[in-house]
């Protein structure tokens, strides 16, 4: 099961795709509208605790990779991924047997609360703003 250091890890292995906008975007996930991610820049990454961030300006995308979940940068499995990225000018992030989840709220104010401790905060068990 990926644990906080390895978010961590990963959050520093994709600090290059910061500032690249999605080309493409799919996977299996119906959570999340893969259209809607054509054309975003990626504002920033974030690791907290065992999610992994995504933040752009219209949504921030939440990853947990629950017990067997994984990744490839500028790689692929054979399994169908979760989530995949491709991002102009080259380059592609793949998330497999993952949860993938995306903030309606501003992606800023929705990692703030999460990592403030406020009362709305998702650690505190109030208002999870990941819906």
């Amino acid at each position: 099961m990926p644990e906080g250091p390895s978010i961590v890890i990963l959050r520093e292995e994709a600090a290059a795709f910061s500032g690249r906008s999605i080309a493409a975007a799919g996977g299996n996930s119906k959570a999340v509208d893969y259209a809607r991610l054509v054309g975003q820049p990626v504002l920033a990454l974030h690791s907290w605790g065992k999610h992994f961030l995504i933040e752009l300006p219209e949504l921030v995308l939440r990853i947990h990779f629950l017990l067997f979940g994984s990744y490839r940068i500028n790689a692929r499995k054979d399994a169908m991924p979760r989530l995949s990225l491709q991002f102009q000018g080259g380059g592609e992030f793949n998330f497999y047997a993952c949860s993938v989840q995306h903030s309606r709220l501003d992606g800023r104010a929705a990692w703030t609360r999460c990592t403030t401790g406020a009362p709305t905060s998702c650690r505190t068990g109030g208002s999870r703003p990941w819906r």
